[in-house]
């Protein structure tokens, strides 16, 4: 069948030795919402991945003096968010890992676990332009592709990258790994939250299961 979504020149499947193409996408999940699983099929189909790996975060480097649902209620979201998807998985490395969650050191790890597979970050619009402040970022960008989706009012340009310390090849290959073919994913866990706690229910944007979860944990109450 002929892929709907076309292909992404940067990270379109090719004969690079490697078993598979992994796409890391870590988070928080908190919760997991239909914008994540929509924009993992997208993934897949345009042919940027063979796999989508969701590593929800242990210690969140970002949000260390935030409340954010236990790891484990977030990892149980997550897992019924994408079951029966075919070509996502769960990992739990960040939580067997500990400590803080910096994404190059889960990543090193994971390709020391699985050396026969390609695993590259996926990131949306917005976290690629704060990604000049996370831990070891220039490291991150030299050992592993950076795959990125657009959200809405965060335009990359290589101007934008150049401005915060990138260098002219670093900007130039994280302007061509953004997917500007996929559709916008406008749904934000935040906002969910939000609905949440007014005793609403975002049936477009929470799996029934999910929701099921969120209120027998009763999770996210004011």
């Amino acid at each position: 069948m002929q892929s709907k979504i076309p292909p992404n020149d940067l990270f379109a499947k090719e004969d690079t030795g490697f078993l598979m193409k992994k796409a890391f996408y870590g988070g928080t999940f908190d919760p997991p919402h239909s914008g994540h699983v929509h924009l993992g099929r997208a993934v897949l189909e345009n042919g940027s991945a063979d796999e989508v790996m969701y590593v929800p975060a242990w210690h969140p480097p970002h949000k260390r003096n935030a409340e954010i649902a236990p790891y484990d209620d977030r990892l149980a979201m997550l897992k019924l968010a994408i079951r029966g998807e075919p070509g996502f998985s769960v990992s739990e490395i960040e939580r067997d890992r500990g400590g803080i969650s910096f994404t190059i050191d889960t990543l090193r790890l994971l390709s020391d676990r699985f050396p026969e597979d390609e695993f590259f970050l996926l990131i949306g619009s917005d976290s690629l332009l704060q990604l000049h402040q996370w831990h070891r970022a220039h490291e991150l960008v030299s050992e592993f592709g950076v795959l990125c989706y657009p959200r809405p009012g965060d335009e990359v340009t290589v101007e934008r990258l150049l401005s915060v310390g990138w260098s002219r090849e670093e900007a130039d290959t994280l302007r061509k790994g953004i997917m500007t073919n996929l559709p916008r994913f406008d749904i934000s866990s935040t906002a969910i939250r939000e609905m949440l706690r007014r005793g609403e229910y975002p049936e477009d944007q929470l799996n029934r299961n999910v929701w099921n979860y969120i209120k027998t944990r009763r999770l996210y109450e004011s």
